[in-house]
């Protein structure tokens, strides 16, 4: 009888999903065999281990990836916020308007003494991207979060302080709760036919 290569099936097995009977056929090994030299080896044990690591190396590497995303993210809004800065100093920035000659057809900037609303509106738009940009870079809660989470907390204080006086704790608070199982429905009688 020819000796059997278990490195292959037990490295399929513990990279894999594949189970015992697959595997068996696969390889041409019965599945008692197959099965007893898991056990003895423990693949499961090493298949759940390998897939640990591997959920470890992939959250590591995403963490990295979305590290980069922020920096990159970071970088972006320090330049809007300077070029923001830039425009900003220009006095004559919202009094610009751009204007076609009738008789050239030319196009030209002119600086007048109304002031261009759209273009404060776009501006005050980016302003309010940008902060909510930084806000969410910074973890920074807006106003609505940061009530919420003072009104969580204050519950969570309240219901705390509530337990305490009742004398209670959180073991007395928590348990098993039985519940009786369901009867099965009786099958309907059929009638025998006499």
């Amino acid at each position: 009888m020819a000796e059997i290569d278990w490195i292959p099936i037990r490295a399929e097995y513990i990279a894999g999903t594949a189970g015992y009977r697959k595997l068996a056929e696969k390889f041409g090994v019965s599945v008692n065999a197959l099965s007893d030299r898991a056990k003895k080896e423990d693949w499961p044990g090493q298949r759940q281990q390998y897939r640990d690591k591997r959920g470890t190396d992939l959250v590591a590497r995403y963490a990295r990836m979305d590290k980069r995303k922020m920096e990159a993210l970071f970088r972006a809004s320090e330049k809007m916020a300077d070029q923001l800065a830039k425009m900003m100093e220009d006095e004559t920035q919202f009094r610009r308007y751009i204007i076609k000659d009738c008789d050239s057809g030319e196009l030209r900037e002119q600086t007048m003494d109304v002031y261009n609303t759209k273009a404060m509106k776009n501006t005050v738009g980016m302003l309010r991207e940008m902060q909510s940009l930084l806000r969410s870079l910074n973890r920074i809660p807006d106003q609505v979060q940061a009530e919420a989470q003072y009104v969580a907390r204050r519950k969570l204080e309240l219901e705390e302080e509530r337990l305490l006086q009742a004398g209670k704790t959180d073991e007395e608070h928590t348990g098993v709760i039985m519940m009786q199982a369901q009867e099965q429905p009786a099958e309907p009688e059929v009638p025998e036919d006499g």
